[in-house]
């Protein structure tokens, strides 16, 4: 029986064939893997970047917020040293002024100690998100 050399080339070249294209998807899917991850890691440093934005801004808010506790005491200050002899209506008009000042000094403390913790919660979701992710 004689060898069919132009069955045994294409039997050959088939097989090459077939490796070519089983090497070529195996590349394919790890190009693919590969650009998932760094679409992943990218993403990742994206929320983590958001996150230390975050944490700068509360501070930021800290910082105001300590800026402006201060100014009641200096106005308070003010007070006892240019206005304790005041009285009438003029005073009265003052203390009332004192009032609504610190009416409304301990309504923007608190104001801006719940920003502070809403901004905490905003960065602590996205480095879960950035976890997750990991």
């Amino acid at each position: 029986m004689g060898y069919d050399v132009w069955g045994g080339v294409k039997n050959v070249a088939s097989d090459a064939w077939d490796k070519t294209k089983d090497t070529a998807n195996d590349v394919k899917d790890k190009l693919e893997d590969a650009k998932e991850e760094a679409e992943r890691q990218l993403l990742r440093a994206k929320y983590l970047a958001q996150a230390e934005a975050l944490d700068s801004y509360a501070n930021n808010v800290r910082k105001a917020l300590e800026d402006f506790n201060q100014a009641p005491q200096e106005n308070a200050k003010a007070y006892n040293a240019h206005a304790v002899d005041w009285q009438g209506k003029k005073k009265e008009a003052y203390d009332d002024y004192q009032n609504q000042l610190r009416t409304v000094a301990g309504e923007a403390r608190v104001d801006g100690q719940n920003l502070i913790i809403e901004i905490e919660k905003k960065a602590a979701q996205l480095r879960e998100k950035a976890g997750n992710l990991a």
